[in-house]
């Protein structure tokens, strides 16, 4: 027996109605599905308030609901006159909580609409887990650990045998060599962590309670300072996982960005893909060829060649103390200030590192950047292991199809 609590939020115009439907529902294996039918709501002929949306909005980000991924049809609602234009709307949506995020998925499917104004809308919950391959990324909960920067600065102390943009790449391939063995040995893991500074901290107040001893006292007070450092690491550590940038960290989110870790990858699962000619490919070898396939006829192109006589007949539109201005060598406060607008849980490079290993550590890393860079601006050249790159399949249609 499973007990499921839906709650439906719905505003109208300044007014806002909870709607709260209680099932218990019989089930077992891998899913459950729950036909729901929505309440129908009229509105009047006025359009919605601004003031409201904005409340409504604000109302779901102070509750850390996350929106629940939708198929099928796209407007739910119709107003089926028969001798007036119809009018089709999407008037109903959902959203989970933290809790039901870390312990599923859950997703809505729009049905056919007969003779309702409403379409019929199934809620499916699952507890799969949608795991692929696992890359290594760099962690920025690293740079709160006190030994993190003896590790950059030991790899980069090293004298420079290659090309300045080239050395980054190699110094970068042993940092990360070097990170996971740190990681292993020297930081550990967090959530073995947290638990054990729990138990010990139960063990010390129960000591404490038996018989009072400043000893004792002064070691919870330090088993507790250690759990608050484990805990602020774990919440970074889901932010970055779940991508989320618009809530800040320190006011305990970390339950909500693991369910948003959860549902992020439930919502760019493919299951299937459509093609261009309306065939379907299930799976993962087939869905994979079919995209290097689609990929491969897009980005190609014919031979071609340039008639070197029609550029001079191009006008220059740049002037030349303009193109002095671009083509000037770069300063290191304006590199740092570029890498510092980058956002600390922006996706990573395909070597693994995101910016922020960069800008935590400026102090050590930044001259070679600044090196690289004014390298590059003068040779134009840049090795075959920075111009590589990942295609991720995100899925933003209905269908899956390919553009």
């Amino acid at each position: 027996m499973v007990n499921i609590l839906f709650n439906a939020v719905v505003n109208c115009g300044t007014t806002f109605v909870s709607l709260t439907l209680s099932m218990s529902v019989l089930g077992c294996g891998e899913g459950i599905s729950i036909p729901f039918l929505p309440l129908r709501i009229v509105f009047g002929g006025a359009p919605p308030q601004p003031l409201a949306m904005e409340e409504f909005n604000a109302c779901i980000n102070d509750c850390h609901m996350a929106p629940v991924s939708t198929s099928g049809h796209k407007y739910m609602w119709c107003n089926n006159f028969e001798s007036r234009p119809h009018t089709w709307q999407t008037l109903d949506r959902f959203f989970q909580s933290s809790d039901l995020l870390i312990s599923g998925n859950l997703s809505a499917h729009a049905l056919h609409r007969s003779f309702s104004d409403h379409s019929p809308i199934i809620l499916s919950w699952s507890n799969q887990s949608y795991d692929g391959p696992r890359l290594w990324r760099f962690q920025r909960m690293w740079t709160r650990h006190e030994s993190f920067k003896a590790q950059v600065l030991h790899i980069w102390q090293r004298p420079r045998s290659h090309p300045p943009i080239i050395d980054i790449c190699m110094k970068l391939k042993s940092l990360r060599y070097a990170l996971k063995q740190w990681n292993s040995t020297i930081f550990g893991n967090i959530f073995t962590q947290k638990k054990d500074l729990e138990n010990d901290i139960l063990r010390i107040e129960s000591s404490l309670q038996a018989q009072w001893d400043p000893s004792s006292h002064y070691e919870l007070q330090s088993t507790k300072s250690k759990w608050h450092e484990i805990v602020i690491r774990e919440e970074i550590f889901w932010k970055q996982k779940s991508r989320i940038r618009w809530l800040k960290e320190g006011d305990s989110n970390s339950k909500f960005f693991h369910g948003m870790v959860r549902s992020n990858k439930s919502l760019f699962q493919l299951s299937s893909l459509k093609g261009l000619n309306g065939d379907s490919f299930h799976g993962p070898a087939a869905i994979h060829q079919a995209a290097i396939n689609h990929l491969s006829n897009l980005l190609s192109s014919e031979p071609h060649c340039v008639r070197e006589e029609l550029l001079s007949l191009i006008p220059p539109s740049i002037q030349d103390d303009t193109n002095a201005f671009l083509t000037a060598p770069f300063s290191i406060d304006k590199l740092a200030s570029a890498a510092a607008s980058i956002p600390a849980d922006s996706a990573a490079g395909i070597d693994g590192f995101s910016s922020s290993v960069f800008t935590s550590q400026w102090s050590i890393v930044g001259n070679s950047i600044l090196e690289a860079v004014n390298d590059f601006l003068l040779h134009k050249k840049l090795p075959a292991s920075l111009t590589h790159t990942i295609l991720v399949l995100i899925p933003k249609k209905t269908a899956n199809e390919l553009p």
